[in-house]
């Protein structure tokens, strides 16, 4: 599949959103596991 420049930056923002998202979590969790 082709991707122009702009798709490419926006996956990779949307990715770096959910990659943020996912690290909130896992240390709420960890915190709760202590």
């Amino acid at each position: 599949m082709d991707y122009t420049i702009g798709e490419m930056e926006t996956l990779r923002s949307g990715n770096e959103q959910k990659i943020a998202e996912i690290q909130r979590i896992n240390s709420q969790l960890n915190k709760a596991l202590e």
